[in-house]
């Protein structure tokens, strides 16, 4: 199958097509993308402005095309060394996994003043421990399925403590995730529908976007 590859990608569609392909040699790997911000520093920033976030949320609700909308959810998520994470959910249930980051890859259009960071992550199911997190994140979020993608939109408050965490104002997180790595149509078909997913989301403006490895 060839793919009919829009400017906008060309340059990073490689990239990402081959960090999908090594994911997928995985059955634990997860693939996402991320919108935020790069820091003086050059660190990743996750999080949109609140304007964005609602307006891409209002544009999410309008679309009809979903085979699956999950409503707002809550949950709470402990962070412990290692790489330890517990997740509890509004209803009670509790988790806990061990998540490791294997690679990122990190992207921006020079014309966009928000960028992309697309994640390899493996996670695998933990035995619980007794310990204080030395972080906590509070979550409400909102889903949207469409074929191997989930669209998430979430309130995220986070500190040290619940406590903390509650008396934080919410950061707005929106990411792409891919839940069938094994496509048959392949990883370089993956990786673009990642990618222009993404792109859809960031590119808010009339003007030619052009998206570079960075």
């Amino acid at each position: 199958m060839t793919l009919v590859v829009p400017p906008s990608y060309c340059d990073v569609l490689p990239h990402c097509a081959a960090l999908i392909e090594r994911a997928k040699h995985n059955p634990a790997s997860e693939v996402e993308g991320k919108l935020g911000f790069f820091d003086a520093r050059g660190g990743f920033d996750s999080g949109v402005p609140l304007q964005t976030f609602n307006k891409l949320l209002v544009r999410m609700d309008s679309a009809t095309a979903w085979d699956r909308v999950v409503e707002w959810r809550d949950s709470q998520d402990f962070f412990f060394e290692g790489g330890l994470r517990g997740t509890q959910a509004s209803d009670g249930d509790a988790e806990f996994i061990n998540k490791q980051l294997i690679e990122h890859l990190n992207l921006r259009a020079p014309e966009r003043t928000l960028a992309l960071r697309i994640s390899c992550k493996v996670e695998a199911a933990a035995q619980p421990i007794t310990a204080y997190p030395h972080l906590v994140r509070i979550k409400k979020r909102k889903e949207y399925h469409y074929r191997e993608f989930v669209f998430c939109f979430t309130y995220v408050f986070q500190d040290k403590t619940v406590a903390e965490a509650q008396a934080k104002q919410p950061r707005y997180e929106i990411e792409v995730e891919c839940t069938n790595l094994q496509h048959p149509k392949g990883s370089e078909y993956l990786a673009l529908s990642l990618l222009m997913k993404l792109g859809d989301l960031l590119d808010q403006q009339s003007s030619p976007m052009h998206l570079e490895v960075i």
